[in-house]
């Protein structure tokens, strides 16, 4: 038998175990949704920046043109240069806007391309997360420049 002074502790147990239950599964499906996503990004941005190293440069300017740069965001966003009408993003909510491409000059000829993420947010279950350059992947440009004249 019980004694009056135990009763309800089962009750308070639980209550307490629960809670820290709780918390710590919360937190690590946060983590991991998170973790999810990122790679996601990460794996878009590698294929874009692979897609920019080898695209024709047609800028005789570190600044892309217009074609180039659309044509790698969409590679990033879409995982294709020129997007199909209702294909949806590789992650929720990215856009074009939230890629950036960078071309690097040496002695007046592009050496590496950097694509990056920005101002991108990923929501959990209680907090938002914004990456501002993160993911970010260069490589040595190895297409060819026709840009220079």
């Amino acid at each position: 038998m019980r004694s009056r002074k135990s009763r309800g502790s089962v009750i308070t147990e639980f209550a307490l175990g629960s809670a820290l239950l709780f918390t710590l599964l919360t937190g690590t499906f946060q983590f991991g949704y998170t973790f999810y996503q990122y790679n996601h990004l990460h794996s878009a941005v590698r294929s874009a920046a692979l897609y920019a190293s080898l695209r024709s440069y047609d800028s005789p300017s570190q600044a892309p043109s217009p074609a180039f740069r659309d044509a790698v965001r969409n590679m990033a966003v879409f995982g294709s240069p020129v997007p199909e009408p209702g294909r949806p993003p590789v992650a929720p909510g990215l856009s074009a806007e939230n890629v950036d491409v960078r071309v690097t000059f040496q002695n007046q000829l592009p050496v590496s391309v950097t694509v990056s993420i920005v101002d991108y947010p990923i929501t959990g279950l209680f907090k938002t997360y914004t990456f501002h350059n993160s993911p970010r992947i260069t490589f040595r440009y190895l297409g060819r420049f026709a840009g220079g004249g």
